[in-house]
């Protein structure tokens, strides 16, 4: 999510679409601050989902709806209550999930972060 989220500020393209290739871009740096603001925003999730505790919720990945759209989104319309349909892809995922290749200084980051709450990111791979 951090590497598409700074390639989109890079490139102003937000989105791809089926007919678009995979992003080719340079690689990119990220910095250990910019790194800690997005756990910071991981951390603003949680604080939400503690808010509607008590609220009926599902919750689903971004992998899932790459990995498979329609169980995805058959699986939203069934909490939604609506009669499940198949849903068009509108976008696609921008890389092709190589965080060391399109993050040009990962090895630092990764060394940065070893050992803090960060290197979460590393063993779960949410850079992309």
């Amino acid at each position: 999510a951090l590497v598409s989220f700074k390639l989109a500020i890079r490139s102003n393209n937000w989105q791809r679409r089926e007919t678009e290739p995979l992003v080719s871009d340079e690689p990119i740096h990220i910095s250990f601050e910019e790194l800690k603001w997005f756990c910071s925003q991981m951390n603003l999730e949680d604080q939400y989902r503690k808010m509607f505790a008590c609220q009926d919720k599902m919750s689903i990945t971004y992998q899932e709806l790459v990995g498979d759209w329609d169980a995805a989104t058959h699986k939203v319309q069934n909490f939604l209550g609506v009669r499940p349909e198949i849903l068009p892809v509108k976008t696609l995922k921008r890389t092709d999930g190589r965080a060391r290749v399109l993050i040009e200084n990962y090895e630092e980051l990764y060394e940065e972060a070893n050992g803090t709450p960060y290197s979460r990111f590393f063993s779960i791979n949410l850079f992309v």
